[in-house]
């Protein structure tokens, strides 16, 4: 955060933390930015673990000029905190925070009972999906569900969920053995579900993280395979809605790695 101060050195912003109605507190560095010597810049680090899943104000307060002060918050033209919630690395909380006078407004929201595709890992003629289960689903049996798109064609591939993380190898050869068009050379397209805890399946997205984007960040390698005599690529990729997908396609391909690592 930031925010503009006196260029009486008297009234200087020196010290800022944030307070809450139960007694936590968690202080906040203050810097001056050296181009502007009537701004500063504070930054701070709330141990999560501290805060309990739910709505919860924090007060700010400073001391300026020797005084500590209560700090309003202002945002010309519009709330200029972050759009995009904070997804915890460790249990997949979901963090958001609001502006009030005076006051943030911190939320934490569990994580949803869902698997995620954690990384993916491209071989000659294969994929294998890293999977990563939120804090509030249970080790045990779950599975990959491959179902081609307008279509009533799928492919189960089973995995074990151990210590919140399981692995499942996804074969061009077997997607292909259920699709008469990429039989025939045809570019399929295939989209990739999750099942588990006797859940209806349901679309698998990048997990635990707050890019909004990974279609923009991920880019994998279409990777050949045979069927018979003649040659196949499966690429995977995500969608435009953040979902993973797989595509086939037949001929030739010019752009080909046969080995790449997307995490």
């Amino acid at each position: 955060m930031g925010g503009l101060q006196s260029e009486n050195s008297r009234n200087q912003v020196s010290e800022l933390w944030f307070t809450s109605s139960d007694g936590q507190r968690f202080e906040c560095h203050m810097r001056p930015i050296k181009s502007f010597n009537s701004r500063w810049q504070a930054t701070g680090r709330l141990p999560i673990n501290v805060v309990s899943l739910e709505a919860k104000t924090w007060t700010a307060f400073a001391v300026v000029g020797g005084k500590t002060k209560r700090i309003t918050f202002r945002a010309p033209g519009g709330d200029t905190l972050p759009k995009t919630p904070a997804v915890s690395p460790d249990d997949g909380t979901i963090w958001s925070c609001r502006a009030q006078p005076g006051a943030l407004l911190l939320i934490g929201e569990p994580a949803p009972e869902q698997l995620y595709v954690d990384r993916l890992t491209v071989h000659m003629g294969s994929i294998v999906c890293h999977i990563r289960a939120s804090a509030t689903v249970s080790d045990g049996e779950a599975g990959l569900v491959l179902r081609k798109r307008k279509a009533k064609a799928e492919v189960r591939i089973p995995l074990q969920i151990t210590d919140g993380r399981g692995e499942a190898r996804i074969k061009g050869e077997n997607i292909l053995a259920s699709d008469v068009a990429a039989q025939a050379g045809e570019t399929v397209v295939w989209d990739v579900l999750m099942e588990h805890s006797a859940r209806d399946p349901y679309r698998v997205r990048l997990g635990l993280t707050d890019i909004e984007d990974p279609r923009g960040v991920f880019k994998y390698a279409a990777v050949p395979f045979h069927s018979g005599s003649r040659r196949r690529f499966l690429r995977p990729y995500w969608t435009l809605d953040g979902y993973l997908s797989l595509e086939i396609k037949g001929g030739r391909h010019t752009d080909v790695q046969p080995e790449g690592t997307g995490s």
